[in-house]
């Protein structure tokens, strides 16, 4: 009786096993739903975030024809976008004014000429003198320059950079050969830098006044045939 009872028990309890194993299985698939459903709802309410930023964004846009706010029905309201009828248009009453005489526009004295380029005494001028065939020919003792016409034009070159080559001399005596103490090249404004103050000046005005960044007036030194390593102009 007892082995029958151990044989029944084991049965009972494969039984038993096999049910838990069939729940823990439908259980596992039942998580697995549900983690998916979740992952699936969160991204539904990332595209409804994201429409109603759109959408705000379109509320905030009121120009053009389309996003005009309207009073539908408003009496007296008129329409900006649409033409009227030319016969329905009355016509505006006139009134003659009487002739009158203006001013002349007065002139800067600082202008150059009489196109109104206006300039100060800071921006050098270079003066370009065209001639005459006529002043270079065979006959030009014959001619003789009575005037000149002038006319001014606003130029600009790239590139102002210019390399200082301090050379330091060094002397001796002639009687004996002897060396004289050599002098020194004047200091650096910052140790190790190879940038000149009027550079780094220009450096500074130029990220600061004009916000141009640093990479930017690296591709210009660059455009100018300077080769000049990015990391020299921040440190």
């Amino acid at each position: 009786m007892e082995t029958a009872d151990l044989i029944q028990e084991n049965t009972l309890l494969k039984q038993k096993n096999a049910s838990l194993e069939s729940a823990y299985e439908h259980a596992q698939e039942q998580i697995h739903r549900l983690f998916e459903q979740i992952q699936e709802q969160g991204k539904r309410l990332a595209e409804v975030e994201q429409l109603k930023h759109q959408l705000d964004w379109f509320k905030r846009q009121l120009f053009g024809q389309k996003s005009e706010k309207q009073i539908i029905g408003q009496p007296g309201q008129g329409n900006l976008f649409e033409r009227q009828n030319p016969q329905a248009i009355k016509p505006e009453k006139t009134t003659e004014i009487k002739a009158h005489k203006r001013r002349s526009k007065q002139r800067s004295p600082d202008e150059v000429n009489n196109t109104g380029l206006r300039v100060d005494l800071s921006v050098p001028t270079e003066t370009i003198e065209i001639l005459s065939p006529e002043l270079s020919g065979p006959h030009a003792d014959q001619f003789k320059i009575v005037g000149w016409d002038e006319v001014s034009k606003l130029s600009m070159r790239p590139g102002s950079y210019v390399i200082l080559l301090q050379r330091i001399a060094k002397v001796c005596r002639k009687s004996d050969e002897s060396f004289l103490p050599t002098p020194h090249a004047p200091g650096r404004v910052l140790d190790g830098t190879c940038l000149d103050v009027s550079c780094l000046a220009g450096l500074m005005v130029d990220k600061a006044c004009y916000h141009l960044p640093l990479y930017r007036q690296h591709q210009r030194m660059k455009d100018a045939g300077i080769r000049v390593c990015r990391s020299s102009l921040s440190n």
